[in-house]
């Protein structure tokens, strides 16, 4: 556990920063006085993560509205922004021309924190809901999380949405969401702290003055049981979620373990995080299943994403996590009248993999928090399947053979994600093979991969708290 993210002293322009005491005794003020503590004459959104490689951050249209307004607001004032990439200038956001966009001069992930486009209003406006149309370059140059801020100077800036807008596609309008907007303004923690795999439960304590914390998870990969045949584990889902809190409250923060495979010599034991063991048939393992990344209050999970599967002892592959974990696959397609492990899905487990061979070699069902266990027994030339990916709801176990020329084995399959409903914004993103999902995240680069073939490679869960 380490510190992440620390905000540097001295905040530069267009860099997020809590309400300043001045902010607050103003808010008062206009409290007290019966006057919208939401009407402030500078509005913007500013990247809240990178953009795709060398592109800059960029917009083709802005537009805001007050409440049961239908006519943008974005009149009269000036366009404001934290740099502009040569002559594509933040008017060009508000010049009602769809033939013209704004970029920013930061680019890739030096938009984060940094890069914004706004309007400054010749007096003050409550807003709540923009509009934004993409530009030609579409998610390459949207960060998939920004945030809405006002201000009463133009300096010290107050946070009343963050808006996960996730891929977008080119030169479409997107519009915030009706719910999470707070007035009040949310107040996330001066510093990160990353999470990394121990074996065991980990602890948050929400800071003082803190009322929500966003997370960034990510779940373990999925092992295989590979021995030549060329299974590969299941990549992990990726969560981002904004969730309330309260000072001084602990959280538990759950960090599953990666998946493992045959020759390691530990692929038959459950993964910390609800990885599921993979079977024994006659010495030929499967891979065993990744574990959640998951963040708890108490025993209530607030944000879990969900792990890979493990692929069995031949060529049948992990399914990756997701939303709905995907389905484990089967060797060759599938033969001999054997079904695949079903991934997890957001309010019940994944159903395990079947094979004509005996009940023995079936897997097992995914449950709440835990993969399926693969399928195991004894044959001429038996295969053992993959364990399930823990999650919200694990993965089923994949089947197991007597014979793998005449019944197919095949991976486990991978554990699903979700968020409780007390939840403000978050998006999910399901992996994709052995990737993780949104596997460009530099943040989490090199967790949540799925074993490659016949390699003890997989790798664990990350989790970032900031």
């Amino acid at each position: 556990m380490a510190d992440f993210f620390r905000r540097r002293p001295g905040v530069l322009p267009g860099e997020y920063r809590p309400p300043s005491v001045c902010d607050l005794l103003f808010e008062g003020m206009l409290m007290a006085s019966g006057a919208d503590p939401n009407s402030a004459p500078y509005w913007r959104i500013i990247a809240d993560e990178a953009v795709t490689d060398t592109i800059a951050f960029c917009a083709t249209e802005i537009e805001m509205f007050v409440s049961g307004g239908v006519a943008d607001e974005c009149v009269g004032g000036a366009a404001i922004s934290g740099g502009d990439a040569g002559s594509w200038s933040a008017s060009r956001a508000f010049d009602d021309d769809t033939g013209t966009f704004w970029g920013s001069s930061q680019s890739g992930a030096g938009v984060k924190g940094v890069a914004y486009i706004g309007y400054h209003f010749a007096t003050p406006k409550s807003i709540n809901r923009i509009r934004f149309r993409s530009s030609p370059s579409g998610s390459a140059a949207t960060p998939v999380i920004m945030l809405v801020q006002r201000s009463y100077d133009g300096v010290s800036w107050t946070t009343v949405l963050p808006w996960y807008i996730g891929a977008v596609a080119a030169n479409t309008w997107y519009e915030t969401p009706e719910t999470g907007w707070s007035v009040a303004g949310y107040v996330f923690p001066a510093s990160g702290t990353l999470f990394d795999y121990t074996g065991a439960d980990q602890s948050y304590t929400v800071p003082a003055g803190v009322t929500h914390v966003r997370t960034k998870e990510r779940a373990a990969g999925g092992g295989t049981g590979g021995a030549g045949g060329g299974a590969v584990g299941g990549g992990a889902a990726t969560v981002y979620a904004v969730i309330p809190v309260t000072p001084g409250e602990v959280l538990t923060v759950r960090v599953g373990g990666r998946g493992r495979w045959v020759n390691a010599g530990v692929a038959t034991a459950p993964v910390f995080g609800g990885g599921g063991p993979c079977g024994t048939a006659g010495g030929n393992i499967g891979g065993s299943g990744g574990g959640l990344a998951g963040i708890f209050r108490g025993g209530t999970p607030l944000a879990v994403a969900g792990a890979g599967g493990g692929g069995d002892h031949y060529i049948g592959h992990g399914g990756p996590g997701g939303l709905t974990g995907s389905n484990g696959t089967l060797t060759s397609g599938g033969f001999g009248g054997a079904t695949a492990a079903t991934g997890g899905t957001p309010t019940s487990g994944g159903t395990g993999g079947t094979s004509p061979d005996g009940s023995t070699f079936n897997g097992t069902n995914g449950s709440s928090l835990k993969g399926g266990t693969g399928g195991s027994g004894s044959g001429p030339d038996p295969r053992g399947g993959g364990g399930g990916g823990g999650g919200l709801y694990g993965g089923g176990g994949g089947p197991g053979v007597a014979n793998r020329s005449a019944t197919s084995p095949g991976g486990g399959a991978g554990g699903s994600s979700g968020v409780h409903s007390s939840c403000t914004a978050s998006l999910i993103f399901g992996g994709s093979g052995r990737n993780p999902g949104l596997a460009s995240d530099g943040n989490l680069s090199g967790y949540g991969v799925g074993a490659s073939a016949n390699a003890d490679d997989a790798t664990a869960a990350r989790i970032i708290i900031y």
